[in-house]
Order: structure tokens, then C-alpha cells, then sequence
């Protein structure tokens, strides 16, 4: 899944000319409200502060693809 969102991630640096440290910054301000959303302990990785908030960029990237891409409706069957 990862890889996936990534690549939709990618999408989106394509269409908006942004690059991963312009993502970072903008979500880092939210980090701590963030962080305790998350389950306790964190999994493994995620205790590292730069790699939570790159996991908050492209999960939220992913989020907005699916979305844009009318996606949401197929994941709602899922639940």
C-alpha cells in the first residue's frame, strides 16, 4: 500500500509543482494534534517525528486522490 500511495502522491507533486518538503512543512504544524490520534504505541517507524509527518503527507495525498478521483464511494463498500 505503501507503494501506492506514493505513486498517488507523486500525482499530485505532478499537478500542483510542490515537492515532499513543501508537504512536510505545511503538515508539521499539525503533527503534535496528530500524533495523538494514533493508537499508543506508535508502530514501529512512526516514533521518529520526520517519519509520522511523511506518513501524514501521503496518506493525506492519498485521501485526496481518492476523492478527486471519485474513489471514496468504492472504499465506503469495503467497510
Amino acid at each position: 500500500m505503501g507503494d501506492f500511495r506514493r505513486r498517488w502522491f507523486e500525482k499530485i507533486v505532478e499537478k500542483t509543482h510542490l515537492g515532499l518538503n513543501q508537504f512536510r512543512e505545511a503538515m508539521k504544524h499539525l503533527e503534535g494534534k496528530t500524533h495523538k490520534c494514533y493508537e499508543k504505541p506508535l508502530p514501529l517507524g512512526l516514533e521518529d517525528e520526520a517519519n509520522f509527518v511523511n506518513k501524514m503527507v501521503y496518506d493525506g495525498c492519498f485521501v485526496v486522490q481518492l476523492i478527486r478521483m471519485g474513489h471514496l464511494y468504492d472504499l465506503r463498500e469495503l467497510c
